[in-house]
């Protein structure tokens, strides 16, 4: 198999700072914290490269995997030439579209733009419709308030805008290498995930999301609220809340990096996901604790 290694030793990430946070007290193996928990220190090894730097690499390594796995891989996303789509039946599709204006009967009249439309969720094959995942907020009342339990994830794909692309680097690939090993962030999040078949219901992913990362059986979620989201992106994510009992541990899917079991009061609570914002948010108004604005 063709070997990559990235230059950690001249691309390497900037140092961030993170000041020490205890917790209020600990229950089990549950921290309670009335402020913000400091983030993990140590970057997570894991980062995103465009298939063009390293489409040969990754077709080796799933050819190798296969061969000695009974849990097969494979690249999943293809290019649909008659829709001029990018397609993942179980990830979503991004297609080229046209911003347009028509007429009372019908007629288009004006181009306005174009852009990329998402569908985000497993697909349904006939229509292209996708099934929207859900993230859940599992919120526990305890005598000083209501907590919100999470945990940190690491997320491959964020940059910060302060970091810049050195200007002696002029080679696309020794720039993708220097991007590859400056993105990422760890996000404080609560349970979530995709459907995991077509017409998959909100609270079947939430429970199943909640046992399988962060291992909570949420008793019945509420989902009445959608996330936000920009005009290229179809399919709205479900967020609600629940109760809950944890009945299990957290488990590290394969791909995702999980850290922490813990609880934030919810007044205390911030985060930069702003799915798990809108979940947690939801569940304040309907805890009476801040108003709808309705």
């Amino acid at each position: 198999m063709s070997e990559i290694r990235l230059p950690v030793e001249r691309f390497s990430p900037q140092i961030k700072e993170v000041k020490p946070v205890e917790p209020v007290y600990i229950i089990g193996d549950v921290s309670y914290y009335d402020r913000l928990p400091s983030e993990p220190t140590e970057r997570s090894r894991h980062t995103l490269l465009p298939m063009s730097l390293v489409g040969d690499w990754v077709r080796d390594f799933v050819d190798d995997w296969n061969s000695k796995n009974d849990k097969k891989k494979n690249i999943g996303w293809k290019v649909d030439m008659e829709d001029e789509a990018l397609i993942n039946p179980n990830f979503g599709s991004a297609q080229h579209y046209a911003e347009v204006n028509y007429d009372a009967e019908g007629n288009l009249t004006n181009f306005i733009s174009d852009g990329i439309l998402w569908e985000n969720g497993k697909l349904d094959t006939r229509t292209g419709i996708a099934t929207p995942g859900s993230v859940v907020a599992p919120i526990e009342k305890r005598e000083d308030g209501y907590y919100v339990h999470c945990f940190w994830q690491w997320r491959p794909a964020p940059m910060d805008s302060e970091i810049k692309v050195p200007a002696e680097l002029t080679d696309p690939k020794d720039i993708e290498e220097f991007k590859a090993l400056n993105t990422g962030e760890w996000f404080l999040t609560t349970p979530g995930g995709f459907a995991s078949f077509v017409g998959d219901k909100a609270e079947d992913v939430a429970k199943r999301e909640a046992l399988e990362e962060a291992g909570l059986r949420v008793e019945k979620p509420v989902f009445d609220k959608k996330s936000f989201n920009r005009a290229n992106i179809r399919t709205k994510i479900n967020v609600g809340f629940s109760t809950f009992e944890r009945i299990g541990d957290e488990m590290d899917d394969e791909g995702e990096k999980l850290f922490g079991k813990m609880a934030v009061r919810i007044d205390k609570f911030r985060t930069t996901d702003d799915m798990v914002s809108a979940a947690v948010n939801f569940a304040r108004e309907e805890l009476d604790l801040i108003s709808s604005g309705n």
